[in-house]
């Protein structure tokens, strides 16, 4: 799947917070994956921003990141992982 198909094009409302820094494929593959959070539900700032229908799961670190910033891992439902960066 490429960048352009999960993204939505319109985000329609106003949206106060965190804006997507930098949405890339990422290299990891399934088992990667085991050592990041996995999250129970798609936080907001995440299907704002994406197809919450295209989306599998998403994990959450910030081990690699700087404190401030926020990283996350979306798993879409083709096996394609994306890097979030906020």
């Amino acid at each position: 799947m490429k960048i352009a198909e999960i993204l939505k094009h319109e985000c329609t409302g106003n949206y106060q917070g965190y804006l997507p820094a930098s949405i890339s494929h990422s290299n990891f593959t399934h088992k990667d994956l085991g050592m990041y959070r996995k999250l129970k539900r798609i936080p907001a700032k995440i299907s704002y921003f994406f197809h919450r229908d295209k989306i599998e799961s998403v994990y959450k670190s910030d081990c690699f990141s700087n404190p401030l910033d926020e990283y996350y891992l979306i798993l879409s439902k083709d096996n394609t992982i994306f890097d979030i960066s906020y």
